[in-house]
């Protein structure tokens, strides 16, 4: 067992790295490329990204996390599913570059934005570059094996990164970040096969294929409709209030989100670990792994959310220029929303590990519903506002639902969970009425840090599991 928690703590210290320097890139990238571009080009590349999404999204059945939720395989078995993992990914990348390159002009022209059409044009490539990567990456994920995952994450972010910006430099054109992109995919394939050979061969294994359908058929709906739920906002404010308001829009989305990013670590490495124990029959070592890691988790992201609250009015301006000063109200809402989705998001892994994809699914479903109905209602009349509002709204649903289903009355574990959940409510209550008091006696900068340190040293003292 304790070499067991020693792979799985060296999973999380990869993890960690990647996401730091996936986080400090697009930090950096953010601030250097706000003062090249005009916001209508972040719109216009958040337009073709999230056209190019959604068609990867509805392709998907979801081979990939089923390859790496199964129990150990042999030799020959595993020779097969990375052999077929390979020609569902070619042959899926070709379809949507075909499908994208020929509708580039009809979306131009839906959006009414003539810059559109060359940048979904280099979009419609990265699904081929992308799919032809070697899928043995995989196998290292599966066995918590993360040291040349995060070679090959951070070595093409930063290649990807480099060009990005001096594309920018040179064209000023939304063209730069479709070329980023892009580039960014094509290191990735290379370092693929550099860090993990694989000789591909096509074959589409029946009973793969078959297990994938069944397990993959809710997943696929989940995927869609998580679609719905965090790119249809891009695409309402893209169309209603025009490219620039969605980049002003997406520069604050970008940076309310940092909390998910946290949860994203753990996500990563948390399929696995709770598959380990639900599949070999230990379902209560399952769940109790899952509730702590719940419990801790939800503590820390609330504690990057009071930070960057404390610091909403001056954060975008601070880090982005005076000129993106309009994203500043949207920013404030937006927090929220990333906190809930983050919420949301230490949940998934573990009904995956159950295979009850389903229940997801259910959720997901009328979480849609609501965030499509409010943001048809809202942003007409409120704009990126209203998105944000939808956006809360819809993520508040979506948290307070799957947790109904995990409630299992009577058990140590689900008390446990709620209490930590309480007590994380009260610790963030009391430290926005402490930094009502003290923030006017403060440096802006200075304010963030005090917050999370005060919430921090609130937390210690009043949960003892935080404090383990």
């Amino acid at each position: 067992m304790k070499f067991k928690i020693n792979k799985i703590l060296s999973a999380v210290s990869y993890s960690s790295i990647i996401t730091l320097v996936d986080q400090l890139l697009l930090f950096f990238r953010g601030v250097i490329l706000a003062r090249l571009l005009l916001p209508e080009h972040f719109g216009t590349f958040g337009v073709a990204l999230a056209i190019s999404s959604s068609l990867q999204v509805l392709s998907d059945f979801g081979i990939k996390p089923r390859f790496i939720s199964l129990p150990p395989l042999d030799q020959e078995d595993e020779k097969k599913w990375l052999e077929s993992i390979w020609t569902v990914e070619l042959i899926r990348g070709l379809v949507l570059c075909f499908i994208l390159a020929a509708s580039a002009q009809c979306f131009a022209e839906y959006f009414n934005d003539n810059k559109l059409m060359p940048v979904i044009m280099i979009v419609s490539l990265v699904p081929i570059f992308g799919g032809l990567s070697s899928p043995r990456m995989f196998v290292y994920e599966k066995k918590f094996q993360y040291g040349k995952i995060a070679t090959r994450e951070i070595l093409a972010s930063i290649g990807g990164f480099v060009l990005t910006i001096i594309l920018a430099y040179l064209t000023k054109s939304a063209v730069a970040l479709a070329l980023g992109l892009l580039s960014q995919v094509i290191i990735g394939l290379m370092l693929s096969y550099l860090l993990a050979p694989f000789r591909p061969k096509l074959l589409a294994d029946k009973q793969i294929l078959l297990n994938c359908y069944h397990y993959g058929k809710h997943l696929l709906v989940v995927s869609v409709l998580t679609y719905i739920t965090t790119q249809v906002d891009n695409l309402f404010v893209g169309k209603l209030s025009g490219p620039e308001a969605l980049g002003f829009y997406l520069v604050a989305y970008s940076l309310a989100m940092t909390p998910v990013t946290l949860v994203q670590i753990v996500s990563r490495v948390a399929l696995p670990f709770y598959s380990e124990a639900w599949s070999n029959g230990h379902r209560v070592l399952a769940y109790q792994r899952w509730t702590k890691t719940a419990g801790i988790t939800t503590f820390i992201v609330a504690g990057i959310t009071i930070a960057l609250w404390s610091g909403r009015n001056y954060l975008i301006p601070f880090v982005y220029g005076e000129a993106w000063m309009p994203a500043t109200p949207v920013f404030a809402v937006l927090l929220f929303v990333g906190f809930f989705r983050g919420m949301t998001h230490t949940m998934s892994p573990m009904l995956r590990a159950m295979e009850r994809n389903d229940i997801d699914a259910k959720v997901k479903m009328v979480e849609a519903v609501l965030f499509v109905s409010l943001l048809s209602a809202l942003v007409p009349t409120m704009g990126m506002m209203g998105a944000a509002y939808a956006g809360l709204a819809s993520y508040i649903l979506a948290f307070g639902a799957r947790l109904v289903f995990f409630i299992r009355p009577g058990e140590a574990e689900t008390r446990q969970l709620l209490k930590d959940y309480a007590i994380c409510g009260l610790c963030f209550g009391l430290t926005i009425v402490v930094m009502e008091y003290i923030h006017n006696f403060l440096h802006e900068v200075i304010n963030i840090i005090a917050a999370f340190i005060i919430f921090a040293i609130i937390s210690l003292i009043l949960n003892r599991r935080f404090r383990e």
